[in-house]
């Protein structure tokens, strides 16, 4: 009973995505009555994707196919589920954030859709996305690609209740303790019923986002500029 802990990586490998999805088929398996998701790192909740593992093209497809598990497990997980942001959160950190039921973040917590700097699309956390804030605030974070603070966050729909850094241990335990009252059995019936009466069905979207997604990081014009930056140290910010 309880709840699962799962820890995520700084930045989203083929090695680290393998085990976070791991992580959440042992989560599924539990008894635990809510899953709480943290960064390991003291400065980031997730940093998202680690851009060597799209370098190469191949690879990068294998990553964008597991990352989507990770989402789907998420998204249909049998128990709440948790998100406690205590610092910056970036691409795909924002989407296992948005995947949660309930994001309690820090007030010096951050989020930033920077994957347009190198000409990547934020595809697949867009449908998590898109059941928390207005298409217009998801096209605005995903073109300015800088960071946005927590209020900004919390009144776009991203976070749910905010915390002084301090108090951010207290916020999670309260939380866990609202999420586990529900009945187990409600949670699953309940995602179907808000799923079916999306417009667009989380599965649907997700697989068509994950098309794309793998179109992109074999762009060619991706590859070079993945490659300039890692390469070279060319960071296209400042091109």
């Amino acid at each position: 009973m309880g709840s699962f802990r799962i820890g995520l990586p700084a930045r989203l490998s083929a090695a680290t995505i393998e085990t976070l999805v791991n992580s959440l088929a042992e989560a599924k398996a539990s008894d635990a009555r809510v899953w709480v998701l943290e960064g390991e790192d003291p400065d980031a909740f997730c940093r998202g994707m680690d851009l060597s593992s799209v370098a190469n093209a191949e690879e990068g497809r294998v990553a964008v196919g597991r990352f989507a598990e990770a989402l789907r497990l998420l998204s249909n997980a049998p128990r709440p589920t948790v998100a406690v942001v205590h610092a910056e959160a970036l691409g795909g950190g924002v989407g296992i954030m948005a995947a949660c039921d309930l994001v309690v973040a820090s007030e010096k917590a951050s989020v930033a859709l920077p994957e347009g700097l190198f000409g990547i699309l934020p595809a697949m956390i867009m449908p998590s996305l898109l059941t928390r804030m207005s298409p217009q605030k998801a096209r605005l974070l995903s073109l300015t690609c800088t960071a946005a603070p927590a209020t900004w966050a919390h009144d776009a729909g991203l976070f749910d209740r905010l915390s002084a850094p301090e108090k951010l241990e207290r916020a999670k335990k309260r939380a866990v303790r609202d999420l586990s009252r529900v009945n187990p059995g409600a949670v699953a019936r309940l995602r179907s019923l808000i799923h079916m009466a999306d417009d667009t069905a989380f599965e649907p979207a997700l697989e068509k986002a994950t098309e794309i997604a793998a179109e992109t990081v074999a762009d060619a014009e991706v590859q070079r500029t993945v490659a300039l930056f890692l390469e070279e140290g060319v960071a296209p910010w400042t091109a």
